[in-house]
Formats: structure tokens, C-alpha cells, sequence
């Protein structure tokens, strides 16, 4: 997950090859990688969905403006200034989704990984003001691919360039492979009967174009949904940022600063870029993220 704090308008380095000579050059190869997928919720006008997630991440930046407010009311300020009540804040919220939206392909859901929603307010929230205020809601989404790749090193310099991906499920019948929308894992899991269940089953998946190797790509479905649980865990997050993009609290591992500082700027910003660059940025950010899972 590191990607997610690399900058977000550069791409991430895919892994550095061995190159004794400082001059290499691959044919193009395959490898089984992660994709990703940003959809702007908002601009498609899913007025159901959108009043889901609006009472879900309402409750959510509620008890964050709440439980700050509390903290400050016992002395733990949110920086070296003391403060008698929460600032007016910017909320980004990170959760999963409880199920598919629609806005990905049959064969895509097929092999997802993760599905999570990241709500966001374009203006500064109150602890009165973040009940049922308007956001905005993306759609993020990991999901298995197999990729075409090709490296170089010239002069000592590695570049490795992405040709193609492809997102197509072989196995009739896949299982689930996103341990959230997995009904028969959690009780296996809290079981340890999950090798029994289905420790032996795999995915397979159609391999990359133009690629000179003809391996058979496959995703075991037990490593799957384990690692989606790390996914999982590290994307449930949330963020309160003021209007000199100061953290004023955050309630997970910390993706979600990077998101916000990608959506509203570094610290000391005191202007957020325009919708087209918000939208741009999270894209370059889970599409580095997309390149240091498959690395």
C-alpha cells in the first residue's frame, strides 16, 4: 500500500530489474497483477446509492466531529494552540461497500478484490453543519488482472512500461474473491476451517496480449480472501482536515491524509484544486497503489 503516499501526479517505479550491465532489454512478459478502478458516484446520479452512502458517512463524520469535540473538552488539543472547540473541518471518509454498484463489468466483479466508497466535502463542516451535509462519493476498486509487460535499463536507468491488461475470469462459476462479499468465509475463518472449505480452489484467469510468455495465470481463492482483509482493514479510515490542511483527527492507519491531501492540498494549501485535478489526482493515487500491490 505504499503507493498511497507516493506523490500522486507521478507514477510509482514498478520493481527494479538485475542488470549487471547497466543496458537490458525484455521482450514483453506476463504477470498475474491487481487493477483498479475509480468511478465518480456523484456525476452518475445514483440517487439510491447516493442516499445510502450519505446516511452511512453522515453518522460517520457526525460522531468524528462529536468525539473530537470531546477530546478537546478534556484538554488534548488537536496541535500546539489550544483550542476551545473543533475547527471548521473538511471530512473524508473511507468505508466498504456493502455490495456491487453496478458500475463494473460482470467478469471485473468477479475477480474483485476490494470495493470501497470515499465521501468528501468540498467545504469546511461543523460538528452542526456534518449531519446530512451534501458530499461527493467515489468508487474505489482492486480487483486480479493479468498484465503485458516490457523493461528496459539504459544507462543504468530501469523503465518498465505497462502494454495492456485484461480482466477475464475462466473458471465457470468463480468463488468470491472479496472476503467482505464472501457469506461462507468469516464463519470458516473464525472456524480455522477455511483449508477444508476451500483451501485447494483457484481462479483462473485469461492471460495478457502480446506477451512472450504462456504461463497459466490463477488466484487461489483462500489467499484471496485473506488478502483482501489487509485491503480491507487499511482502506476503512477517516479524516478531519482544517482549512490550512492541518489534521485535526483521523480514526484509522492514515490513507486517509493521503487522500485528503490529494483532494484538498498539502499542508499550509489554503485552496483546494479544481473538481477535474481532484479527480485526476485520486486516479494517479489507486493507480499507484495498483502498481505497488502487483509489485
Amino acid at each position: 500500500m505504499t503507493g498511497a503516499f507516493h506523490v500522486p501526479d507521478e507514477p510509482i517505479p514498478h520493481t527494479a530489474p538485475d542488470c549487471s550491465s547497466g543496458e537490458c532489454l525484455w521482450e514483453p512478459y506476463g504477470t498475474l497483477g491487481v487493477c483498479s478502478e475509480v468511478v465518480n458516484l456523484t456525476a452518475a446520479g445514483r440517487t439510491d446509492l447516493i442516499a445510502n452512502l450519505t446516511a452511512t458517512t453522515s453518522r460517520r463524520a457526525d460522531a468524528l466531529f462529536n468525539r473530537t469535540a470531546l477530546f478537546i473538552a478534556d484538554g488534548l488539543t488537536y496541535s500546539i494552540f489550544p483550542s476551545s472547540s473543533v475547527p471548521p473541518s473538511f471530512p473524508v471518509i473511507i468505508g466498504p461497500m456493502a455490495g456491487p454498484t453496478g458500475s463494473l463489468n460482470k467478469s471485473v466483479s468477479e475477480l474483485l478484490l476490494s470495493s470501497h466508497f470515499l465521501a468528501y466535502s468540498d467545504s469546511l463542516l461543523t460538528g452542526a453543519t456534518a449531519r446530512g451535509a451534501a458530499l461527493h462519493f467515489l468508487e474505489i476498486s482492486f480487483y486480479w488482472c493479468t498484465k503485458t509487460l516490457s523493461t528496459a535499463v539504459e544507462a543504468g536507468v530501469p523503465r518498465t512500461t505497462q502494454h495492456a491488461a485484461v480482466a477475464e475470469v475462466l473458471t465457470p462459476d468463480p468463488h468470491v474473491l472479496n472476503f467482505a462479499w464472501a457469506p461462507d468465509f468469516a464463519p470458516c475463518y473464525a472456524a480455522s476451517t477455511c483449508d477444508r472449505s476451500f483451501g485447494g480452489s483457484e481462479v483462473e484467469l485469461r492471460g495478457p496480449p502480446n506477451a512472450t510468455t504462456r504461463d497459466r495465470y490463477s488466484v487461489n481463492v483462500w489467499t484471496s480472501l485473506v488478502g483482501s482483509i489487509v485491503i480491507g482493514e487499511t482502506m476503512y479510515d477517516s479524516i478531519l482536515m482544517d482549512a490550512t490542511r492541518g489534521i485535526v483527527t483521523s480514526t484509522g492507519g492514515g490513507i486517509a491524509e493521503s487522500f485528503a491531501a490529494s483532494l484538498f492540498g498539502d499542508y499550509m494549501a489554503t485552496r483546494s484544486p479544481p473538481p477535474d485535478v481532484q479527480l485526476q489526482n485520486i486516479k494517479g493515487l489507486v493507480h499507484n497503489m495498483e502498481v505497488s500491490m502487483t509489485n
